[in-house]
């Protein structure tokens, strides 16, 4: 078959449940249409606009019953990738990985959901950060705040606690941190587009 979305091959269902654990404070924005930025170039009046270019003119937003790619907003990019049951941060998806999330919310907490595995984005007991839980529950809660050099940065709910998340030093984890917390980037699966072919050694490249 030709090129596809990934979105065509991704399934979208959803899950919904109620619960007693309160909601994120109101203060807190929601997450809205995709944002348009546009720098400005330094002169007085700031007439002229230069356009940037597509990969950093637009910040991604997480949307409930969307399927997503975490990416992360800095270069060099890596995306929150589930392999064989352990978090990874791979510089482009593979094959069969579990590279895309579908964004649930629940009582106004967003949750994220692998889409090979099933199992949600969230911490053990130990604050471990995993994504081995078959269900949306109070460890696997989060919400967003922009950060302010672009993304979001995604806070998880621990005990009575707001942390944020952030790659570890070594670059192999995820931690709870109370500040500096990685910027994050959710791209709708739509706006992904990956062609794959079979190539056999001295044998026609067949597309699929």
């Amino acid at each position: 078959m030709g090129e596809n979305s990934w979105e065509e091959v991704i399934s979208t269902s959803t899950s919904s449940s109620t619960g007693e654990c309160p909601t994120p404070a109101d203060a807190l924005s929601t997450m809205s249409d995709t944002i348009v930025i546009r720098e400005k170039e330094t002169d007085k009046d700031k007439r002229n606009a230069i356009a940037l270019p597509p990969s950093k003119a637009v910040e991604n937003q997480p949307l409930a019953d969307k399927s997503l790619m975490i990416r992360t907003t800095q270069e060099p990019h890596r995306i929150l990738t589930l392999c064989n049951g352990e978090l990874k941060f791979l510089s482009k998806p593979i094959p069969g990985g579990g590279a895309f999330w579908h964004c649930v919310k629940k009582d106004g907490w967003y949750g994220f959901r692998n889409t090979v595995s099933g199992a949600y984005l969230g911490h053990d007991t130990k604050g471990k950060i995993t994504a081995t839980k078959p269900q949306h529950e109070s460890d696997e809660y989060f919400i967003m705040d922009r950060h302010e050099k672009g993304g979001y940065i995604l806070l998880m709910r621990n005990d009575a606690e707001l942390l944020q998340v952030s790659i570890s030093e070594d670059g192999r984890s995820l931690t709870q941190q109370k500040e500096t917390g990685t910027s994050w980037d959710f791209i709708d699966v739509q706006y992904i587009h990956h062609s794959m072919s079979i190539a056999y050694p001295n044998m026609t490249t067949e597309n699929l």
